[in-house]
């Protein structure tokens, strides 16, 4: 430790960035380690003097940088990696590598010793957690029964199970990114259960199978609850308490949020109702934002089950909603509630004023496509054709609510051909 000197000028402070480069990974406690615990502690010193600006936490720093820049975590995929390696590195999931850090550094000029900082990271999901210096776990009573020595050895090699599975999880996560853009059922099966192979946590590959198995089969239903399963698995208890609210924000819980969708509509499709519903309604108190739609399956399936008080406080829940979805079972609601009165009928032109064209496929007049169409634009005849296949069922099951649509509403009168005279 006596060859290690001070830090007086630029030169001696990128000759101990280089050190640490060296040392990175030395374990705390040996010569090594405590080495590179002092440059560390040098490397601080003169950043304090000479970079004082930063933050001192690496993942608020890349944060403060994003917002400075105008960056999106798009824009991190070169330097972090993956989609998935970006989102686990701003939601201290995964600490930095030398490679981030001197990327990062380089290209966002971050001082090197805030990146070297240990990052407040959110430990697994268990018995352990970090304790104040980032190097270390703790778990009342565990370590005074195992000794601290026995301890620390045995939380090493947890710690490399446990980077290892997520290290196996990532790579399959881009395999099943992969498959979603595979042009063959084949490729997409085939790179879904290698992705399986590499981490049976990977939620999306059992999203791709399911997908891909006969529609209303027990296996499809079986592969959905697998990736349900898994989904929660790979995320861990306390990232639902955590994430609840803004679930879809975190790009970890996009597997599993597509896996619960897929599992509540099969449950639906294969009569299994109140299920369904609980899915889809667990799912919005998770993401109100409903980056999914989930909403609108909701509101289908609790107006053909016919539970009107639970529709209409997802209707409120939603109150700025302005389509055909929401329009027309305002609409269906009032008619419910009351009959043909001026409420009903107020909503009902409110609904006509955001989508004309629902009248007629409703009360048939105009037949509807053998095939949904690929997307819908609000207000057009594309959307009409959604609203029927979802809601068509409970319109028919309300009595007399066709027949008041076709008296308020009557078809249009087909105008005669008119002879032509030579």
């Amino acid at each position: 430790m006596a060859d290690v000197k001070p830090i007086r000028r630029e030169a001696d402070y990128e000759g101990a960035l280089a050190e640490v480069e060296r040392l990175w990974g030395a374990k705390s406690g040996m010569p090594r380690g405590d080495r590179l615990d002092v440059l560390a502690t040098l490397i601080d010193a003169w950043e304090s003097e000479h970079h004082p600006m930063d933050p001192p936490d690496p993942i608020e720093a890349i944060k403060f940088r994003m917002e400075q820049q105008n960056l999106t975590r798009k824009d991190l995929e070169g330097i972090l990696g993956t989609r998935t390696r970006v989102a686990e590195v701003l939601n201290r999931r995964r600490g930095l590598s030398i490679n981030m850090i001197r990327r990062r550094h380089k290209e966002l000029g971050i001082p090197a010793e805030v990146l070297i900082r240990s990052s407040r990271l959110k430990p697994p999901p268990g018995l352990f957690r970090l304790d104040r210096s980032g190097r270390r776990f703790q778990s009342t009573g565990w370590v005074a029964r195992l000794g601290v020595r026995e301890a620390n050895e045995e939380i090493e090699m947890v710690r490399k199970s446990s980077r290892a599975a997520e290290d196996a999880l990532i790579e399959a996560q881009d395999l099943a990114f992969e498959a979603w853009e595979a042009t063959t059922s084949a490729r997409r099966k085939a790179l879904a259960k290698k992705a399986l192979a590499l981490s049976p946590l990977c939620a999306d590959a059992y999203n791709i199978l399911a997908a891909e198995a006969r529609a209303g089969s027990d296996d499809q239903l079986d592969l959905w609850r697998r990736g349900v399963a898994a989904g929660e698995e790979a995320l861990g208890k306390k990232a639902f308490a955590e994430m609840a609210g803004h679930f879809w924000d975190f790009l970890e819980s996009r597997p599993y949020m597509r896996a619960r969708f897929g599992l509540a509509t099969a449950l639906w499709e294969r009569g299994t109702h109140d299920e369904a519903i609980d899915h889809a309604r667990a799912m919005l108190a998770l993401n109100p934002n409903d980056s999914q739609g989930v909403r609108y399956s909701l509101a289908a399936w609790l107006a053909e089950r016919e539970r009107d008080g639970d529709l209409e406080a997802l209707l409120a829940d939603y109150a700025d909603e302005y389509s055909a979805f929401w329009g027309w079972t305002k609409a269906l609601l009032a008619f419910r509630k009351s009959g043909d009165t001026p409420e009903s009928r107020k909503q009902l032109a409110e609904a006509v004023e955001i989508n004309a064209h629902v009248r007629d496929y409703l009360c048939g007049d105009k037949p509807m496509p053998r095939r949904l169409p690929s997307y819908y634009s609000p207000g057009d005849p594309s959307e009409a054709i959604f609203y029927i296949e979802g809601f068509r069922v409970a319109w028919q099951r309300t009595a007399g609510a066709l027949d008041w649509l076709r008296s308020r509403l009557p078809a249009a009168k087909k105008s005669a051909r008119r002879k032509t005279v030579h």
